[in-house]
C-alpha cells in the first residue's frame, strides 16, 4: 500500500507488468479473506477498449486464470432511454439527416444488449444525434428516471460494483472522485489497488476537475432540453417557452460581443466591455429559473431543469465576477467558433489529491512512456503531491542506434520568421522523397499546419495528404495506413496514436513544444513560481515541453522492426543550453545533422 511512480520505456510491455501480478494477486486471494478490489485507469476510451479487449483476455488466457472484470465509460458513452424517448418523435428540433440518425439510433438500442455506442455501426460517435439519445451528469434524473431498470450506465455501474477489476479513463476517475457522480462514488473506495497508465496526463486533466466552469453548451443545453419537455406535454406554458427563448437569444448576443475567433485570456481583462451582456443573460437566466420552479411539478423531466437551472445560476454568478479576489486560482475564458467557457482553475493540485491518497489506503501506481525529465521525476510527483513514492525508470528495449536517425536541419531560420514552414518544408522534402513508408508532420500550432497544408497543395505533392480538422481522427488515420502517406496534425496526434509497421516510417516535428506565454494557466503559474523564488521556466515550461517532445518522438518505432526517421527542426535543440535536456530525455537516436546520411538510411535501411 505504497506510491510507484515508473516511466517505461516503449516496448517495456508496462501493461503486462502492472495485470499479471494484479491478477496473480485476486488468482491467490483464500475465500475466507477480504477481497482485493482493482481499478486500472488509462488516458482515452481506445486504450480502454485495447486494455480490455486484447491486452485482458490475453494475460488471463496465459496465466489461464479467471477475472470478474467490467469496463466503464463516462455515461455519454451509453444510450440513455428517457432522453432517446423525449427527443424520437420531436422532428421540430431536428434537421432531417439528424432525425434520420436519431430513429437509426433507436432501432440500434432495442436490440443492443450494452448500450455502449461505440457498437453501434450506423451513426458515427462525433454525430451531434448522440447528443439527444446519452446523458449528462447534469440532465440524468438518476434514480428518479422512469427509464431506470432499462439503463444501460446503471446497469454496468451495478456490474462494476461487483467486479473484482474496473477498467476506466482518468476522466472517470476525477469525475468520481471530484463530483461524487451518484452511486459512482461508493465504487473507489472499496479498490484497494489503483493503477494509472498513460499517467503523464493526470495533472492536466485532474486541473480541470478540481476547477470550475460554466459553458455556453450549459445554458444552451438546458433551453433545449425545456424545448423539448414542453413539446412532450403538448400543452407547454407559454411564458415559460418564451423565457428560453429570451436566454438563447441572450446568451447568443454574449457569443457575438465576445467574438469568433478562438482564443483564451484572463476573465477580469474581458468582464468590462461584456458586462451589460453578461447582465442580460443572468437576468434571462433567472428568470427561466423562476418559472422552471412554478412549472416543474408537471414532469420529472422538467424538474431536472429546474434543478440544473439554479446550479447554473449560482456558478454564472460566481464565474463572471469581474473582481474576485483569488491567489491560488486563475480566472480566465476560453472562445472558441460559437460557444464560450469561463473558469476558475487552481494553479496547484498537489495538496487536494494528496488529500486524497491520504484518505484511501490502497496500493497506488503511476506509469507511462513519458514521466521524467532526463532521470528526474520531480516535474510529475510534485505536480501530483506525490511525496512518498518510489520511483523507476526503465528504457525502451527497442535498438535505437540501429532503427533510427535524428535529424536537426541545418540553416532553418528562426521559428517565429514569416518564411520558416515554407523554409521547413524545403528543407524535409528531400526526405519525404525517398521516405518507402507514410509521414507524420507535427505541428505546434494550427496556423502551421495549415500553412504547410496549403503549401503542400500548391506544389501538388503526390502521395495522400491528410491534414486534421478535415476529417475525424479515426478517418484520417485509416486513410493514413491504408498507403504511404502524409499526415499532418497538431497536439491530439503527438500522443496516443499507435500506427507500426512502413506506415510510418517519418515523423517531423516543426519546433519544440513550449506552451504558448499567453496561456492563461500557464501565465498565472509562471508568476506564482517567480513569487515563490523558483524558476518558471527550468521548473514548469521546460519539463512540460520535453514531455511533450517525447510523447511525439513516441510515435515513430512502435515494435523491434519498426525503423524511421525523427526529424525535430529547431536549433535550439542544438543551439540553446536547454537542449540537452530535451536530448538526455529522448532515447538513443543517433543524431545528424547531415541530410544525405539521413536519405541513404531511408533508402537502404535493412535489418540484416
Amino acid at each position: 500500500k505504497k506510491q510507484l511512480v515508473v516511466e517505461a520505456g516503449t516496448g517495456t510491455g508496462k501493461t503486462f507488468a502492472y495485470l499479471v501480478p494484479a491478477l496473480l494477486r485476486l488468482h491467490h486471494q483464500a475465500d475466507d479473506e477480504q477481497k482485493s478490489k482493482i481499478l486500472i485507469s488509462t488516458a482515452t476510451k481506445s486504450l480502454q477498449d485495447q486494455l480490455f479487449h486484447r491486452d485482458l483476455p490475453h494475460v488471463t488466457k496465459t496465466l489461464d486464470v479467471t477475472v470478474n472484470a467490467v469496463l466503464l465509460k463516462g455515461r455519454a458513452n451509453y444510450v440513455c432511454p428517457y432522453r432517446l424517448q423525449l427527443y424520437s418523435e420531436q422532428q421540430a428540433l431536428f434537421s432531417f439527416a439528424q432525425h434520420k440518425e436519431i430513429a437509426q439510433i433507436r432501432r440500434w438500442a432495442a436490440k443492443s444488449v450494452s448500450g455502449d455506442i461505440s457498437e453501434c455501426e450506423t451513426v458515427p460517435e462525433h454525430s451531434p444525434a448522440w447528443k439527444s439519445a446519452t446523458s449528462t451528469q447534469d440532465n440524468c434524473l438518476g434514480q428518479d428516471c422512469p427509464q431506470l431498470d432499462n439503463c444501460p450506465l446503471y446497469r454496468v455501474r451495478k456490474q462494476a460494483m461487483q467486479a473484482d477489476l474496473i477498467v476506466v479513463n482518468h476522466h472517470l476517475f476525477f469525475a468520481d472522485v471530484v463530483l461524487k457522480e451518484d452511486a459512482f462514488g461508493e465504487l473507489l473506495p472499496t479498490c484497494d489497488v489503483m493503477i494509472f497508465d498513460e499517467a503523464h496526463q493526470l495533472p492536466a486533466i485532474a486541473t480541470v476537475f478540481y476547477g470550475q466552469k460554466v459553458t455556453s453548451r450549459n445554458l444552451l443545453d438546458l433551453c433545449r432540453d425545456v424545448q423539448a419537455e414542453l413539446l412532450e406535454k403538448t400543452t407547454g406554458s407559454e411564458a415559460l417557452s418564451q423565457a428560453e427563448q429570451q436566454l438563447i437569444q441572450a446568451v447568443e448576443q454574449l457569443i457575438t460581443r465576445m467574438g469568433l475567433e478562438e482564443v483564451k485570456g484572463i476573465w477580469p481583462q474581458v468582464a468590462h466591455r461584456l458586462q451589460e451582456y453578461v447582465i442580460q443573460a443572468h437576468e434571462e437566466l433567472a428568470e427561466l429559473t423562476q418559472l422552471l420552479a412554478l412549472e416543474q411539478t408537471r414532469s420529472r423531466g422538467l424538474a431536472n431543469c429546474w434543478k440544473r437551472a439554479q446550479e447554473l445560476l449560482k456558478l454564472f454568478s460566481q464565474l463572471t465576477e469581474i473582481n474576485k479576489n483569488t491567489t491560488d486560482q486563475v480566472h480566465w475564458y476560453e472562445q472558441y467558433g460559437a460557444h464560450f467557457s469561463i473558469h476558475f482553475t487552481p494553479l496547484s493540485v498537489a495538496e487536494l489529491f494528496s488529500q486524497g491518497l491520504a484518505a484511501h489506503s490502497a496500493a497506488w501506481i503511476f506509469t507511462s512512456a513519458t514521466l521524467a525529465v532526463k532521470e528526474n521525476f520531480a516535474h510529475f510527483t510534485d505536480a501530483m503531491g506525490l511525496q512518498q513514492a518510489e520511483t523507476l525508470k526503465l528504457d525502451s528495449p527497442f535498438n535505437y542506434a540501429q532503427q533510427t536517425r535524428l535529424f536537426v536541419p541545418r540553416y532553418l531560420p528562426d521559428p517565429k520568421q514569416s518564411t520558416y514552414v515554407a523554409r521547413l518544408l524545403e528543407s524535409i522534402m528531400p526526405i519525404l522523397a525517398v521516405n518507402p513508408g507514410g509521414s507524420f508532420l507535427l505541428f505546434t500550432s494550427h496556423r502551421a499546419l495549415q500553412e504547410a497544408a496549403k503549401l503542400l497543395r500548391e506544389q501538388k505533392y503526390e502521395k495522400p495528404l491528410w491534414v486534421q480538422g478535415e476529417l475525424n481522427k479515426n478517418e484520417l488515420l485509416d486513410g493514413f495506413r491504408e498507403a504511404p502517406s502524409l499526415l499532418l496534425g497538431t497536439a491530439s496526434f503527438w500522443e496516443g496514436v499507435d500506427v507500426g509497421g512502413v506506415a510510418l516510417t517519418c515523423v517531423v516535428i516543426d519546433r519544440l513544444p513550449f506552451e504558448s506565454p499567453g496561456e492563461p494557466i500557464l501565465q498565472a503559474k509562471t508568476h506564482a513560481y517567480r513569487k515563490q523564488g523558483k524558476d518558471p521556466f527550468a521548473e514548469l515550461q521546460l519539463p512540460r515541453a520535453v514531455i511533450a517532445l517525447k510523447q511525439g518522438a513516441g510515435r515513430l518505432i512502435r515494435s523491434e522492426t519498426d525503423y524511421g526517421v525523427l526529424v525535430i527542426a529547431d536549433h535550439r535543440l542544438v543551439s540553446k543550453k536547454y537542449g540537452s535536456d530535451f536530448l538526455q530525455s529522448l532515447p538513443n537516436f543517433p543524431r545528424t545533422r547531415n541530410l544525405d546520411q539521413v536519405v541513404e538510411f531511408l533508402k537502404n535501411y535493412s535489418f540484416e
